[in-house]
């Protein structure tokens, strides 16, 4: 459980969403806790996001965040174990390419109904009911490392609260971990696929599975991982052939990426430049 904030009010939040078995459902939280817990700034009360005023909120939070910031907080989420501080690299590299755009209805909404973007999935101004419950966000984001990067709702509340949180200085066994991951890509053969490199983590970082997941996925999204050509999740290259579309849990682009396709120098530059001499050792 994450020691970034009180420990009371995480215990809380992660109650209301999460048993022994999984999921709880419903979500329920008791009064007073949820008071405790958003006093914290753990929980939160429902939110309003109408589509032009959140754009341009995410359009200021990429503008004053820096690539090697998120990069040098996935490092020390590595070695402190706060999947939460790696959710931040994730967002702002698909946040900050994220195209300008008038709301633009969803198309297959039923005729006279309001809808939101088929764009970005945010209403145009949202009433009561439409409101984003922002408490499942952070109980992804502290227990997976977020799960929602593509989503502009995600990548505003993430981003907000890595802005809020001191910034992290990596050690030089933060550093050695995000070594270990790259190596361990060179031990996989050409055609082997994320899953495979999720296994193969198991020994060389402590983590569990889901957690994993959520971290290579982090790395395809920033294009440390990623298929030739690659270069933002909006961007129009194609895959390699022979690489179809799956029906998978995998986003893209991690479901088309091939331990044969490696890692990109270009973007352990980007997001890691004060390491990068030592991680492309690998």
């Amino acid at each position: 459980m994450s020691t970034l904030y009180d420990k009371k009010a995480v215990k809380i939040l992660f109650d209301t969403h999460w048993t022994s078995k999984g999921w709880r459902s419903p979500f329920a939280t008791d009064p007073a806790d949820l008071a405790y817990a958003i006093s914290q700034g753990v929980m939160f009360p429902p939110v309003l996001l109408p589509h032009d005023a959140t754009l341009q909120r995410l359009r200021g939070l990429c503008d004053s965040i820096s690539p090697s910031s998120v990069g040098d907080a996935f490092l020390f989420g590595l070695g402190s174990k706060e999947p939460a501080l790696r959710s931040a690299l994730g967002s702002f590299a698909v946040a900050r390419f994220l195209p300008a755009h008038p709301f633009t209805a969803y198309p297959q909404a039923p005729a006279g109904r309001t809808t939101f973007c088929g764009d970005c999935h945010l209403w145009l101004t949202p009433t009561e009911a439409q409101a984003e419950d922002l408490n499942v966000l952070n109980f992804e984001r502290l227990k997976w490392g977020g799960v929602r990067h593509t989503r502009v709702m995600y990548q505003v509340f993430d981003l907000e609260q890595f802005r809020a949180l001191a910034p992290r200085q990596p050690t030089g066994e933060d550093v050695a971990l995000f070594h270990r991951i790259l190596a361990t890509i060179r031990t996989l053969p050409p055609n082997a696929t994320a899953g495979h490199l999720e296994k193969a983590l198991a020994s060389a970082i402590p983590s569990n599975k889901n957690e994993r997941r959520r971290l290579i996925e982090v790395l395809c999204l920033c294009g440390v991982l990623s298929y030739p050509g690659y270069r933002h999740y909006f961007d129009d290259t194609v895959p390699p052939k022979g690489r179809p579309y799956r029906d998978t849990d995998w986003g893209i682009p991690a479901m088309y990426w091939r331990a044969e396709d490696g890692y990109s120098i270009e973007r352990l530059k980007e997001y890691f430049p004060k390491y990068v001499s030592e991680l492309a050792a690998a």
